[in-house]
């Protein structure tokens, strides 16, 4: 591409040095958009566990739910004229057949494996949170323009930096955050509790992940995969790149101290879509940002974590043996309670967490629900690469900020999905609480069917009847994209 969208063309022109916190509490405020995504993502990035240590009590209910219950009843009962979608939406429907396999293998590990009915409730409704946050974020977003949604993820990113300050703060032995760590995870009884201080003692930081530095590991690229390809489409010198390249920074660093080498592994293959897709100048200046700032924070790191980067090099532990044998009597224990039902999987029966995508999905909800989250993941895959060149294609020839939203939007999904997936080899990524929520809302929030886009050509898709297939709908000149 060789435009790129300014700070006027996404809405943000009006906070400036005068009253930046006034104008962005005011959209906070009286933005439907921006109100329910700053919502959840607070509830979702700053979990119960900040209010349990500061002594807030106890409870079980999570307030992302709590969200999620309310922008249901805020669609029911507020319902608005919304655009058709005229092909069917396959990553719902994928979701929704992987949550009634998993109602499924409920029932069967219930009535014939030994099931716990305590033990299934949590994961039975925890497979049913992709489903929920796609098809809340879905709803809420769809009608409109991608510049909307492209401000909505860059707010996500922003929102995400005291993330990374916290893991620093865990790092350097800040005073507050030590003494808030050492009161979640030492005074409340937390199991492993010691375990995660002594961790933090010798350098790995989780932020507010529980005590789950590969949690942190997977969050911190998908914010990465979305800051670098924001990073292409940004006009240089603007306040929001000087914001955007500060998030970049922390959550790189954030990422070299969780030590978690398979989020390591899914940034350099996200990087690597990037380097195909783009073009080669651009990739080139973000090459050098990546060198620069690892020559810069590189001196800061504890020898553990550049080893931890060798030995994904290497693809060797610290022993000299293959990186992942460190977990194979895990797989192993989860692949034998796999055996136990192939089709279905067993739920309600206490196993190793599984440390890995395939296998997680397999002994969880088995061949079915892995074939289902295979599909979904697939899918969004797809969807972003073939939009994100279908748009490339036009925007070569038109500038317009719109098209170039669209662009970076679907080069996020592609690359972030990409990224989650090869970071399954060692974590079950989007299955999993914290992580599984912002990657299917930023899904949801680049699949929903966009608002009308004027004044681009029929010419870009061949003839009429091609841009009807393409999944486009054409009125007297003009394209409306629905996917």
């Amino acid at each position: 591409m060789h435009s790129e969208i300014t700070m006027n063309e996404i809405g943000l022109s009006r906070i400036g040095p005068a009253c930046p916190l006034q104008t962005a509490g005011e959209d906070l405020l009286f933005d439907r958009l921006k109100s329910l995504f700053f919502v959840y993502l607070m509830s979702v990035y700053y979990s119960p566990s900040i209010g349990r240590a500061l002594g807030l009590g106890d409870t079980n209910i999570r307030p992302d739910m709590f969200v999620m219950v309310l922008a249901f009843a805020i669609l029911i009962f507020t319902p608005r004229d919304l655009p058709q979608a005229n092909r069917v939406e396959w990553i719902g429907v994928w979701l929704g057949l992987y949550w009634l396999s998993s109602l499924v293998t409920a029932l069967v590990s219930l009535a014939f494996l030994g099931g716990q009915v305590a033990a299934t409730i949590a994961p039975l409704t925890g497979v049913l949170k992709p489903l929920m946050v796609y098809l809340i974020f879905f709803l809420w977003v769809r009608g409109s323009s991608a510049i909307q949604r492209l401000e909505m993820v860059y707010m996500g990113l922003l929102l995400s930096m005291p993330l990374m300050l916290i893991a620093i703060g865990q790092f350097v032995n800040f005073p507050h955050v030590r003494d808030i760590s050492n009161t979640y995870y030492g005074h409340i009884g937390l199991r492993g509790g010691t375990l995660v201080l002594q961790m933090m003692l010798g350098g790995r930081a989780c932020s507010t992940f529980d005590g789950e530095p590969n949690q942190f590991g997977t969050f911190c690229i998908i914010a990465l995969s979305c800051c670098t390809v924001a990073a292409i489409y940004i006009r240089k010198r603007s306040m929001l790149q000087c914001g955007l390249f500060l998030a970049f920074a922390l959550t790189l660093f954030g990422l070299l101290l969780s030590w978690s080498r398979g989020a390591m592994g899914g940034l350099a293959a996200g990087l690597l879509l990037i380097a195909i897709l783009t073009s080669p100048l651009r990739w080139m200046k973000i090459a050098l940002g990546f060198l620069l700032l690892a020559v810069a924070v590189g001196p800061f790191l504890p020898l553990a974590s550049t080893m931890r980067v060798i030995q994904l090099a290497t693809l060797r532990n610290q022993h000299g043996a293959p990186i992942y044998s460190e977990r194979e009597a895990i797989w192993r224990a989860n692949v034998d309670l796999w055996k136990k039902d192939p089709l279905f999987g067993v739920m309600g029966v206490p196993v190793p967490a599984p440390d890995n995508l395939a296998i997680g999905l397999g002994s969880l909800t088995g061949i079915s629900g892995l074939l289902m989250m295979s599909a979904a993941l697939s899918s969004a895959f797809w969807m972003g690469l073939s939009q994100f060149r279908r748009w490339a294609r036009i925007a070569r020839e038109r500038s317009d900020p719109e098209l170039l939203a669209r662009c970076a939007l679907n080069l996020m999904v592609a690359v972030t999905t990409l990224a989650v997936v090869v970071n399954g080899a060692s974590a079950p990524t989007v299955i999993e609480p914290r992580v599984l929520e912002p990657y299917w809302a930023l899904v949801a929030i680049v699949t929903a069917p966009f608002a009308g886009l004027a004044g681009v050509a029929i010419r870009h898709t061949g003839s009429a009847r091609s841009a009807a297939h393409d999944g486009m709908g054409v009125n007297a000149g003009i394209v409306q994209q629905n996917s």
